[in-house]
């Protein structure tokens, strides 16, 4: 007997849950970093890293999120990790956080409902 797979990412894989490696190991979560102000330079001197260090890690969705003029202001990213702890611990690794580009970092669970291809 196949069922979809838990993993959060896996839109209309089947498989045996025994056998699935995704099967009750990950969690989705959201997370939403607002820069500091002023910090451009900081983003764009650390963004290279950023993205070796994204390259690592199951995320769907991530990219800068830009004000009213169109100028980079934050971050969201969705991520696929094992719990809570474990998006803790990426957002302490990420050389933005460490670089110190953030004012404020939220983490949400986020529950899959509306995805593309679905």
């Amino acid at each position: 007997i196949t069922t979809v797979c838990q993993s959060p990412l896996s839109a209309n894989h089947h498989c045996l849950p025994i056998e699935c490696p995704h099967y009750g190991r990950f969690m989705l979560f959201a997370i939403y970093g607002i820069d500091k102000p002023d910090s451009l330079t900081i983003r764009q001197a650390t963004r290279p890293k950023h993205l070796d260090y994204m390259a690592t890690f199951d995320t769907p969705v991530g990219g800068p999120l830009l004000d009213e003029e169109g100028n980079m202001c934050g971050s969201l990213i969705l991520l696929e990790v094992e719990d809570l702890d474990a998006a803790k611990d990426f957002v302490a690794e990420d050389p933005y956080g460490k670089a110190g580009l953030f004012a404020e970092v939220r983490i949400n669970e986020m529950k899959k409902v509306i995805w593309p291809g679905e």
